[in-house]
């Protein structure tokens, strides 16, 4: 069975929203984010903070309309530290926010519907996508508060990444679909 390697996505800039340990934050380049290998104090490649695949075609300006969503009565900002350095923004998002994500519930469309209005989405957004960044951003909330940690989010140029991608081609499914229904 041949391997193909292709692009997975084709976007032009990314958010990722994730927690880890201060200095961990303090080591990445803002200007190309958490989802490359770092270089280590001895020179070795150290793994990245985030996985390229946690990637989301978000910008942060949705993120504050999500908020304003989650918590509509509360005042304060979603952002409580920015760090720019072109083409990159890494934020600390507020505990008011991450508060909200973890109490979120994502089975519940209400919030999707909501955060899909609210936005010009590209063409084709579903809310079935924005479930699952609102499932990964709540994941990420739950993850830092058990870790005593804040919740970041880096905004910027997206990491470009290929998977490997092996089996059969959806040709051969239609054609396999073909011949059970004949039989």
């Amino acid at each position: 069975m041949p391997f193909r390697i292709r692009p997975v996505r084709q976007s032009r800039s990314s958010t990722v929203v994730f927690t880890a340990r201060h200095d961990e934050v303090i080591a990445i380049d803002v200007a190309i984010g958490p989802c490359l290998e770092r270089v280590g104090p001895r020179g070795g490649r150290i793994r990245p903070i985030v996985s390229p695949l946690d990637q989301h075609p978000d910008r942060i300006d949705h993120l504050e309309r999500l908020f304003e969503i989650l918590v509509p009565r509360e005042r304060g900002d979603l952002i409580v530290e920015r760090v720019e350095v072109k083409p990159g923004t890494l934020v600390t998002l507020s505990a008011g926010f991450a508060n909200a994500l973890r109490e979120v519930n994502v089975l519940a469309d209400e919030v999707q519907r909501a955060w899909l209005d609210a936005i010009d989405w590209p063409t084709g957004q579903q809310i079935g996508g924005l479930t699952m960044r609102l499932l990964d951003y709540s994941s990420k909330a739950i993850t830092a508060f058990h870790r005593g940690q804040p919740l970041f989010c880096w905004s910027g140029p997206e990491l470009p990444f290929l998977a490997i991608a092996s089996g059969r081609t959806p040709r051969d499914y239609e054609e396999y679909r073909r011949s059970k229904s004949r039989a």
